[in-house]
């Protein structure tokens, strides 16, 4: 009879068994010949998994908190670690791990790897191993220490004698919530906010703040003072020439008078557009996202803010180069052919017009497509990237064209 309680027990057992659990009874059960299941001191069929557990020698908890969270049990155990480490040189190494803090998604996914490894669960003289999940989780957001002295050089995903490659574990019973921070002047960041992944140097989680902390605020006030200024009297200039113009534009409006009319519109935008910061509330909302972390690789869909102020800063100064080009040929043609120089320009007034627009707006076009906006709140703008490529294509090169192509036409004018 005993022999089929044994069996029984053995078959229960099967049933539930699967590649990656297997059933224990309690060590402390009793069977016997009666049909009186109280002989049983205690029944468990407990369901874990043998191959994130092994035998180890278990010890009393010194410490009961882990990078600053309570631990629920009061056993842990040394075997996972090097032969001359205590609790007292656990709890130091510790306590220079809690600077990964400062790099808070590092921090979100190392801290159940590092309280698994030094300060594991114990118990019955058998240790819960970590799984190699979680070590492989801290890969890409803790790179930028796992390579520095920081970091334990015997802790690495590969290291089978910590990591059973068959332990789907993790660290139970034990919540993490100690929050990790950026260091100032970084902020914290969070990628569904600011709708990109980008990072400080490999810092995950923290981005500068939008306002420049190389910046006092009395600098970035005179900056701001100069743009206006510098922008106002631009606005003034400018809408003074297109003022006479408007009283006389019966003769005005004939080329190349008309040329000089077109590139102070365009600089009158450009100059608003450099205005615009100086409302009420307006910079923050032009260069800064709602996490205070600086616009980048706009348009984001955020607000069109920043989209606005960069088609009318930049759009129009193109435009405005192109028409500088455009002058620079209509004088180019007075000389050449003196007395007929109004009837030629009349006939290339639509080309003119096509390729003063245009290609301003194939640049717009390209720099909105590609993501090349960046706000500035040193300036109060958005601008083209400070990337070099982008900026020497879509600035530098745009300039250096018209430069040639104008001092070309006005050298061959002479």
């Amino acid at each position: 009879m005993k022999f089929l309680h044994i069996k029984a027990a053995v078959y229960l057992c099967l049933l539930t068994l699967t590649p990656e659990i297997t059933c224990e009874l309690s060590r402390n059960f009793v069977v016997n010949d009666s049909n009186d299941n109280s002989t049983w001191k205690e029944l468990s069929l407990g369901l874990t998994d043998s191959s994130c557990r092994r035998p180890a020698q278990c010890v009393s908890l010194e410490y009961r908190t882990c990078l600053g969270t309570s631990l629920t049990y009061e056993q842990t155990s040394l075997d996972l670690l090097p032969r001359n480490h205590s609790q007292d040189k656990i709890n130091e190494t510790l306590t220079q791990l809690e600077s990964l803090k400062y790099i808070p998604k590092c921090w979100t996914v190392v801290q159940p790897l590092l309280c698994s490894v030094f300060m594991p669960k114990c118990s019955n003289n058998q240790l819960d191993l970590p799984s190699p999940d979680t070590c492989r989780k801290i890969l890409k957001p803790c790179g930028i220490v796992m390579n520095s002295t920081i970091w334990p050089e015997f802790l690495r995903c590969d290291n089978e004698r910590i990591f059973s490659t068959q332990c789907k574990n993790d660290v139970r019973d034990v919540k993490f919530g100690t929050p990790g921070k950026c260091l100032s002047p970084l902020v914290s960041v969070s990628s569904s906010v600011s709708g990109t992944d980008e990072s400080f140097d490999g810092i995950d989680g923290c981005r500068v703040p939008c306002h420049d902390p190389m910046f006092l605020p009395d600098e970035l006030a005179q900056i701001h003072s100069f743009i206006a200024w510098a922008a106002g009297i631009c606005v003034f200039f400018n809408l003074f020439t297109m003022v006479t113009f408007f009283i006389d534009w019966r003769s005005a409006s004939k080329y190349p008078a008309a040329i000089i009319f077109h590139i102070n519109g365009c600089f009158l935008v450009s100059c608003i557009g450099w205005l615009v910061q100086f409302t009420p509330g307006s910079r923050e909302v032009i260069v800064c996202r709602k996490d205070g972390t600086p616009r980048t690789g706009e348009p984001s869909g955020e607000n069109i803010s920043c989209a606005a102020v960069f088609i009318m800063v930049y759009y129009f100064s193109m435009a405005a180069v192109v028409w500088f080009v455009i002058l620079t040929y209509a004088w180019h043609m007075s000389f050449r052919a003196l007395g007929k120089i109004q009837d030629k320009i009349d006939k290339k007034n639509s080309y003119f017009h096509l390729l003063a627009w245009s290609i301003p707006f194939v640049l717009t076009v390209l720099t909105f497509a590609y993501t090349k906006i960046d706000g500035n709140s040193v300036t109060g703008i958005c601008y083209v990237t400070h990337e070099p490529v982008a900026r020497g294509l879509l600035v530098l090169l745009p300039l250096l064209c018209g430069s040639l192509a104008g001092g070309y036409f006005l050298s061959r004018g002479n």
